[in-house]
């Protein structure tokens, strides 16, 4: 066999042994924080927001997050994804940014204590407001995301929406491991 043959068959062998590898080692297990992300996206295109503060159709519907908050990360991933008519940005909310500039906002310990009066904001702005499990545990959030039996999970505080004008989809209520009104 010639030197070039040998090669090929080589790379064959390599290849098929790589193919069985892959087919018998399970699947990569999801990242927790990427879950996270996607359903906080997915769960935008569920919600309204008031005539006045709706973004109009292909401008950006905002999801401001901390510097701090761990799905920070994840949800960059996903800027320029469009969720119904608009186009998905993640945008970093410093300390000077104003909070009406978010449609969306996922609310931690951090971002609590650097912003003194988003507790106030979260119940008068039309904001979408998410936390993540026991993050801004004291914090009146429109949806709280958990890990239930190792599976994203999350619950509705509808008070908070409506209080806020939004109106969520019944097909996201019906989606929820919890509903308060």
């Amino acid at each position: 066999m010639s030197p070039a043959s040998c090669l090929v068959h080589r790379i064959v062998r390599l290849c098929a042994a790589g193919a069985w590898l892959a087919a018998c080692t399970p699947a990569h297990a999801v990242n927790e924080l990427d879950v996270k992300a996607a359903v906080i996206a997915n769960l935008l295109a569920f919600a309204d927001w008031p005539a006045q503060s709706a973004p109009p159709p292909n401008a950006p519907l905002v999801l401001c997050v901390g510097a701090q908050q761990p799905l920070r990360a994840p949800l960059a991933t996903l800027n320029g994804r469009v969720v119904r008519q608009w186009v998905l940005q993640v945008r970093e909310l410093t300390p000077n940014d104003a909070t009406a500039l978010c449609h969306a906002l996922l609310v931690d310990d951090h971002l609590l204590a650097a912003r003194p009066a988003l507790p106030r904001e979260l119940r008068s702005l039309p904001l979408l407001s998410f936390a993540d499990g026991q993050q801004a545990a004291d914090a009146t959030v429109c949806i709280r995301l958990d890990v239930v039996d190792g599976r994203v999970s999350f619950s509705v505080d509808l008070a908070t929406a409506r209080a806020n004008g939004l109106t969520l989809s019944s097909r996201l209520l019906r989606l929820a491991r919890e509903v308060r009104e």
